[in-house]
């Protein structure tokens, strides 16, 4: 089945909370006329409707509801809660921004009396209102409405935005047993998030390294039947429940949960749990001078020509991005695929995390896959004894692709407007680094953000005075930084 649509953008005014908007609606919907009821928000997975509208053709609606925000969390805590409560089970999803707007997007399936719903979700707090937006379909023509959610995300927008108070991802809790939501009188509420174990120990099956030593029966029988050999441990926490692994494949430390298998073949290293049922495979792209949406292009190119009919989403979060594949069989069973991407050792390679796993696992797979890559430290150079602590901790980020931790380091140890001629820094050695290197599309990005920086440390000043003094240092630094090494500015 195929559509083109047409859209009208309409103006909803306010039904609760000063919450008015415009939304793009295809033009031969149907937008229906919805009763003032009282909402019990006691109830926590209780929304208030505040728009619905649905299509002529098939059983596709797109709604806006709205509950006051939980109290404790974050919006990335809210959305498997919600979802559960609602019988719906999360495939993919991740922080996104729509204009001024921050929240959760997010993919979801449903059983719904024999017929399998696909749900697209964005989920944001703006000044104590959480929101969902939501388009609904059929799963079997789910992909033929892309075009009505693309123009929902472009054209939304609120009346009277008050402002984000709660922090998208994932913030610890407070000490006192968290109160993310009344729970209802006549049940019990699932468990949040926020209670469950933290980090690798959700994940771990064991309590101590015994899946990862060679001699495990496993393991040998791997190792004789050519599959690779079992990485070294370099390290264990026993109250993080995780193992530190030397990963030759990728020529970096990496942590595993503990109770997890790991096998290396020099080409790559997989990571899995003794069912099978979740293989995480870590290797090391080149980049050949690709940009990321080039990588991420031959990735879609790739699952296209392996598969039947795959669905494909891309995702993004923090330095991490790449396509969520769906609708793929393996001998007749289906499966999933997430492709996690981040820089690797240095601006001439990516590094991948290929997340296999049933549609079942995929979301627990997915969230431990984001742990291992951001775990991921490749061996550098000695830290500069003549530098601060925060200055050598912040390069070994940078080196180690971590660009917004690093950033975000620099920031918070240097509490004056310094911090920012510090960063523009840190990005000129990042350019001369990777302009050794022969990355000029990575010394290029360097150079670009020194650059930048330069520039909004001298815009900081407060008075004439200061404004011409952090104009020289301004110039001083563009100067000694050089032309773009690309040769395009």
């Amino acid at each position: 089945m195929s559509h083109s649509f047409g859209f009208t953008i309409y103006t909803f005014p306010a039904r609760l909370a000063d919450l008015g908007f415009e939304i793009a609606v295809p033009s031969d919907w149907t937008v229906h006329d919805l009763p003032m009821e009282d909402v019990d928000f006691s109830n926590p997975v209780a929304f208030a409707p505040l728009m619905v509208a649905t299509s002529p053709v098939a059983v596709v609606a797109l709604t806006v509801a709205a509950r006051p925000a939980y109290e404790n969390g974050s919006v990335r805590d809210w959305v498997p809660y919600l979802l559960e409560n609602n019988g719906i089970q999360m495939t993919a999803g991740g922080p996104r921004e729509i204009g001024p707007l921050e929240g959760m997007m997010a993919l979801g399936r449903q059983d719904q009396e024999g017929t399998m719903l696909d749900h697209r979700f964005f989920l944001f707090e703006d000044g104590g209102r959480l929101v969902n937006i939501n388009l609904m379909a059929p799963e079997s023509i789910a992909g033929s409405f892309e075009p009505v959610w693309q123009a929902v995300m472009e054209y939304f927008k609120l009346s009277a935005p008050k402002g984000q108070n709660v922090p998208v991802s994932y913030v610890a809790p407070p000490a006192e047993e968290p109160q993310d939501a009344p729970e209802p009188e006549a049940e019990e509420a699932p468990q949040d998030p926020a209670e469950s174990p933290a980090g690798f120990a959700r994940y771990a099956l064991a309590d101590d390294a015994a899946s990862l030593d060679p001699d495990n029966s496993t393991n040998t029988n791997l190792r004789e039947s050519g599959h690779g050999v079992t990485p070294r441990i370099k390290a264990q926490d026993s109250e993080a429940r995780k193992v530190t692994i030397a990963a030759g494949a990728i020529a970096a430390l990496v942590d595993v949960p503990m109770g997890w298998y790991a096998m290396d073949d020099g080409k790559r290293t997989l990571v899995f749990e003794p069912t099978g049922e979740v293989q995480i495979n870590l290797n090391v792209i080149p980049r050949f001078l690709r940009s990321a949406d080039e990588i991420l292009d031959d990735l879609q190119r790739e699952a296209d020509q392996s598969y039947d009919d795959p669905k494909v989403l891309r995702l993004a979060e923090d330095g991490l991005y790449g396509p969520s594949i769906r609708n793929i069989f393996d001998s007749g069973v289906e499966i999933e695929q997430l492709h996690l991407l981040r820089d690797g050792r240095d601006g001439s390679t990516m590094l991948r995390a290929r997340v296999t796993a049933t549609p079942e696992r995929m979301q627990d797979a997915a969230n431990l896959a984001e742990l291992i890559l951001r775990s991921v430290t490749f061996p550098g150079a000695e830290p500069d004894p003549s530098r601060p602590e925060w200055w050598n901790k912040a390069v070994a980020l940078e080196n180690a692709g971590r660009l917004k931790e690093a950033e975000k380091l620099i920031a918070d140890s240097v509490p004056h407007i310094a911090f920012a001629i510090a960063t523009a820094d840190m990005y000129r050695l990042r350019m001369i680094r990777l302009r050794e290197q022969h990355d000029g599309e990575g010394a290029h990005e360097a150079w670009k953000e020194a650059a930048d920086w330069a520039r909004t440390y001298a815009s900081m000043a407060t008075s004439g005075g200061e404004g011409a003094a952090l104009s020289r240092e301004r110039d001083q630094f563009l100067k000694e930084l050089g032309p773009d090494p690309s040769g395009r500015g």
